[in-house]
């Protein structure tokens, strides 16, 4: 059975509104939704790159059974790149992160 998702373009729009976008999306009906993963945009007219893990969570927060992943994922992990891309406060946004966002991802995934 094919089953058709949304995709949530991180390169052409902010955190917020990825969020209220893929709030739509599962009240539209879509049952996923795929967001893009980039450390940079592709091209000066997009600009945006939020970062995806923190909109994931915002994402979990706001739907209630929209199943949502990475599309394409920069694989750097955790590295110093990735890091310095979460802001000045790093520790607090990863006690923030095992804290609100990994709880909410599991109880996703055991629901799916």
């Amino acid at each position: 059975m094919t089953t058709i998702g949304y995709k949530l373009s991180s390169e052409e729009f902010g955190p917020r509104e990825l969020v209220r976008l893929g709030r739509l999306a599962e009240e539209s009906g879509f049952r996923f939704a795929l967001i893009s993963d980039h450390f940079h945009p592709w091209t000066e007219t997009q600009g945006q790159s939020p970062f995806v893990w923190s909109v994931i969570g915002g994402l979990a927060e706001a739907t209630s059974t929209l199943i949502v992943g990475p599309g394409v994922y920069a694989e750097a992990g955790f590295d110093h790149v990735c890091i310095h891309q979460v802001g000045p406060d790093q520790e607090g946004f990863l006690r923030f992160y095992a804290r609100e966002v990994l709880p909410q991802l599991g109880r996703r995934r055991a629901a799916a």
